[in-house]
């Protein structure tokens, strides 16, 4: 009868073989882990993902319902700037608002003359486009 050591000692030899509590010899298998690529974006994945979300943005700047889900906007936005375009979106984003404001502005101080109408159309104005910013916070 053969006595074991316990705890064994000695389990493997220099050709990288284990010794079982049998006596027979297996061969170590050594696993690998290598690093995982960094997910690649399609060349065209910004062109159509911006197309979606100014599509969205002028749908709420005009109180109209948009097409797609706030969260589906979200992950878009999401995945743009963990991708490193957060500056690209930023400067497309404050375009399309800055236009947009310009165009209010002008449709609504041509036709006013007195001050107090005037004032009374910028706030109201102003009121509206906070409310858009706040939507389009769900977005971004």
């Amino acid at each position: 009868m053969q006595t074991l050591d316990f705890p064994p000692t000695n389990l493997t030899n220099n050709h990288g073989n284990v010794r079982t509590f049998t006596g027979k010899t297996t061969t170590i298998k050594k696993l690998t882990i290598k690093n995982f690529e960094k997910p690649r974006l399609p060349e065209d994945y910004f062109n159509k993902t911006w197309k979606g979300l100014e599509k969205a943005i002028v749908a709420i700047q005009k109180s109209q319902s948009i097409e797609v889900s706030y969260e589906s906007l979200y992950q878009d936005v999401q995945n743009l700037c963990s991708h490193h375009m957060e500056p690209i979106v930023y400067k497309n984003l404050s375009f399309i608002i800055n236009a947009y404001i310009e165009d209010q502005i002008i449709k609504t101080v041509e036709p006013i003359i007195e001050n107090i109408a005037f004032l009374e159309m910028i706030e109201k104005c102003w009121n509206h486009h906070c409310n858009q910013m706040v939507y389009n916070q769900f977005i971004l």
